[in-house]
């Protein structure tokens, strides 16, 4: 992994549950972490669901291995928050690569 391709900075987002005011368990995100990474725009289009029209953009995130990622948090980029969708760990190449998609707001 060539350290000069990490440029952007992201904020990692997990899930955690809490209790409300009423003692209900309510699912909050907090920031885990902040990392370099080096980012791959992977396409985006525009699709037609259940009669909107909707414009989903995939990016690619490529960070360090050392980087605490699951499958259940997201990724905050630029003021957007990204969905992940997979993970794919390199122990030779000593990153993660981590595909998402933009959430709709």
């Amino acid at each position: 992994m060539r350290a000069g391709l990490l440029k952007e900075i992201i904020n990692i987002k997990r899930p955690t549950i809490t209790k409300n005011e009423y003692g209900e368990d309510t699912e909050v995100y907090q920031t885990i972490g902040r990392y370099r990474a080096r980012i791959v725009h992977n396409g985006g289009s525009r699709n037609r669901e259940n009669d909107e029209i909707v414009f989903p953009y995939q990016k690619i995130f490529v960070v360090r291995i050392y980087c605490d990622v699951t499958e259940n948090d997201i990724i905050l980029h630029r003021g957007k928050e990204y969905r992940v969708l997979s993970i794919d760990k390199s122990s030779e190449l000593q990153n993660i690569t981590i595909q998402t998609n933009l959430m709709e707001k």
